[in-house]
C-alpha cells in the first residue's frame, strides 16, 4: 500500500469517526426529532452548514463545491431537514500522481433541526458557486408563534 493510499484511508477513518461523534452530539437524535432514524450513519464526508433565520424564512447554506443538483436530495420530516448527496471521487485517474489529497468525496448525509414548522411545498433550492441554498418559508403557525 502506497503512502497516498494509507493517508487516504486514515483520512476516511478520521472523517467517519468525526461524523459519528457529531451525530451523538446533535440533540436531534436524543430528542427523537430525526423521525426514527439511525443513531449512527456511516458517511464519507460531512459538508458544513449554516442555518440563518429572518422574519419570513430559514435559510440553510451548505458548502458543496463541485456538486450538481442532480446528485443532491433534500427531505423535510418533523421539523428536521436532511440533505443527502454524493460527490464523485476524482482520484481514480491512474495517470496522475497526487502529492496531497485532502478534498473529500463520496456520500454524505446531514440533518439539522429547524426551530419551528415550515411550509414544505414552498421550499426552494438553488446551487450557486458551490453553495446549496435551501429557503424554508415559515408556516403560518410559526409566524403567529413569533408574533405572540
Amino acid at each position: 500500500m502506497s503512502s497516498f493510499e494509507i493517508g487516504t484511508e486514515v483520512s476516511k477513518l478520521e472523517t467517519n469517526l468525526a461524523n459519528r461523534f457529531q451525530s451523538i452530539n446533535e440533540e436531534d437524535h436524543f430528542l427523537g426529532k430525526s423521525g426514527g432514524g439511525k443513531l449512527f450513519t456511516i458517511v464519507d464526508w460531512s459538508p458544513r452548514i449554516d442555518l440563518i433565520e429572518d422574519q419570513n424564512e430559514f435559510l440553510v447554506k451548505v458548502d458543496l463545491p463541485e456538486m450538481e443538483l442532480k446528485n443532491i436530495r433534500i427531505q423535510i420530516y418533523s421539523d428536521v431537514l436532511t440533505i443527502f448527496g454524493n460527490r464523485k471521487d476524482d482520484h481514480s485517474n491512474i495517470n496522475k500522481v497526487y502529492y496531497r489529497a485532502e478534498r473529500q468525496s463520496g456520500t454524505f448525509t446531514r440533518s439539522i433541526s429547524i426551530p419551528c414548522s415550515v411550509s414544505i411545498h414552498k421550499t426552494k433550492t438553488e446551487l450557486k458557486d458551490g453553495v446549496l441554498y435551501v429557503h424554508l418559508i415559515k408556516s403560518v403557525k410559526c409566524l403567529t408563534k413569533g408574533n405572540s
